[in-house]
């Protein structure tokens, strides 16, 4: 795999410098946006376990920074992120994470292509939290994706978008731990067409395949949706898919393969709200997920974003995730869990460029085959500077 990943990074990052050479060459204006952040926190149960809890205070440190040229017809820009966490009872929860994305698009008057190249390297502490839930033992993350997209705009109404993407997830010294390296490649094909300003009609077809490093696992996954897009006003909006999918696992054995398929229904539901001082967006979303710890996750997501502007200076925001990760197969087993966490925080901006942020976050995780339950608490401050965009 580490062959394929050099690879990776290769070709994805090919056409990111070619397009940049060619909005270096155009007529455009560069920006530069840097960011700082410090975090001061106190957990209560860093590894969200029902045993043995670790609990700490702590500081995390962040430094990103991101730049670019924009044109009429292309973009090109790089974001990248290095943050440090550190807790004071609690050493072996340290870790270093880094992040590096680059994208480029060109646009004209029918058709819009985008490029998207990223590499993350963090810890399983976080990155496993909405999947596998394999956050006990901390071991460091690799994932690399590409991910290009083309839409052609057919008439003034009607739009056709492809999509692909291709992940190669790495997890170190983690032998032991449940957790497996894989692959993950999508292609997808999107449509919609406006009947006029308020309604719009959607579509989607698209195909997966997952596949683990060690045990050579396989599952094909094709999937179809439809819905509709609804503006009650320009302030108030619905956007809603229902379709079915269905899935085939090949895994091998001493006495060849077997192979399994399986059957479920999607979803992909938005509702937005805008208010004269408040922004509210609730989502419903039920796909399948790959995951670290061998297997496809049927995952049903609800989200919650309410976003209160009390004053010029200061902002009250509530964020609340709920998932319900099974096994593709619906059979019983150790990766069935639920996991949801909520976060109010309140933020004051102390001028155009630094802020002062508040917060509170409650997660809790329960798996089927376990009778406790896993709860965390955490309280957090964190000062915040980001200058003005700078060109």
């Amino acid at each position: 795999m580490r062959s394929s990943v050099q690879r990776l990074g290769s070709l994805g990052l090919c056409p990111v410098l070619l397009l940049s050479g060619a909005a270096a060459r155009a007529a455009g204006q560069w920006y530069f946006e840097p960011s700082i952040t410090l975090t001061a926190l106190y957990n209560d149960n860093i590894a969200l376990t029902t045993r043995d809890k670790e609990s700490s205070p702590g500081i995390i440190t962040a430094v990103g920074a991101k730049a670019g040229r924009r044109t009429k017809v292309l973009e090109m820009g790089v974001d990248a992120k290095v943050s440090r966490r550190d807790y004071f009872q609690a050493p072996d929860r340290d870790s270093t994470d880094f992040s590096l994305s680059a994208k480029a698009a060109r646009s004209t008057r029918k058709d819009n292509m985008t490029l998207d190249v990223s590499l993350e390297r963090d810890s399983t502490t976080t990155s496993e939290l909405t999947t596998s839930g394999l956050t006990n033992a901390q071991k460091r993350r690799v994932k690399w994706l590409v991910a290009p997209s083309w839409r052609h705009q057919l008439t003034p109404r009607w739009g056709l978008t492809a999509n692909a993407s291709y992940q190669d997830v790495s997890y170190r010294d983690a032998e032991f731990t449940g957790l497996t390296d894989y692959t993950y490649t999508t292609l997808g094909l999107d449509t919609d067409y406006a009947f006029d300003q308020r309604i719009r009609v959607l579509g989607q077809v698209n195909f997966s395949r997952y596949k683990t490093d060690r045990t050579d696992i396989t599952s094909d996954t094709t999937g179809v949706l439809g819905g509709v897009g609804y503006s009650f006003s320009p302030k108030w909006s619905v956007r809603g898919l229902l379709g079915l999918r269905r899935s085939e696992t090949t895994i091998p054995t001493a006495a060849g393969t077997t192979t399994s398929s399986g059957t479920g229904y999607l979803a992909d539901i938005l509702a937005t709200r805008q208010f004269q001082t408040a922004k509210l967006t609730l989502g419903l979303n039920k796909s399948l997920n790959p995951s670290g710890n061998g297997e496809l996750l049927d995952s049903q997501r609800f989200s919650l974003d309410w976003n209160q502007n009390l004053s010029e200076r200061w902002q009250w925001r509530v964020l609340g995730n709920r998932y319900l990760n099974e096994r593709s197969t619906r059979a019983t087993g150790t990766n069935n869990r639920v996991y949801w966490a909520i976060t109010p925080s309140l933020r004051y901006k102390l001028d155009r460029e630094w802020s002062l942020l508040a917060s509170y976050r409650y997660r809790y995780q329960k798996y089927e085959n376990n009778t406790d339950a896993a709860t965390s608490n955490a309280v957090l401050m964190v000062l915040s500077y980001r200058p003005l965009t700078r060109k």
